[in-house]
C-alpha cells in the first residue's frame, strides 16, 4: 500500500507515518465490522440460551406439579389401605 510513504516513513524515522489516513481508515472500518458481527452472534447466542432456559424451567416446573400429585394420590391410597383393615 503505497510504497513511497513507507518509504519515507522508514528514511524519516518515523517522522511520516508508515500508514496513510485511508489506510488508517480501511483497518478502523473493518474492525469496527467484525467487533459488530461478534455483538451480533453474542446476541444471537443469548436470545437461544434463554429460549432453552425457559423451557427447561417449564418441564422442570411441570415435572415438580406432577411428582406433587402422585404423592399426593399415593398418600390416598395409603390411607384407604389404612381404614380397609
Amino acid at each position: 500500500m503505497g510504497l513511497i510513504r513507507k518509504t519515507a516513513s522508514i528514511s524519516t524515522l518515523g517522522l511520516i507515518s508508515f500508514r496513510s489516513k485511508k489506510e488508517l481508515l480501511r483497518r478502523a472500518e473493518k474492525e469496527r465490522r467484525a467487533a459488530e458481527a461478534e455483538v451480533e452472534r453474542t446476541r444471537r447466542a443469548r436470545e437461544a440460551l434463554d429460549v432453552r432456559l425457559a423451557e427447561t424451567e417449564k418441564r422442570a416446573r411441570a415435572a415438580e406439579l406432577q411428582a406433587q400429585q402422585q404423592a399426593k394420590q399415593a398418600g390416598v391410597a395409603r390411607g384407604s389401605r389404612r381404614a380397609r383393615r
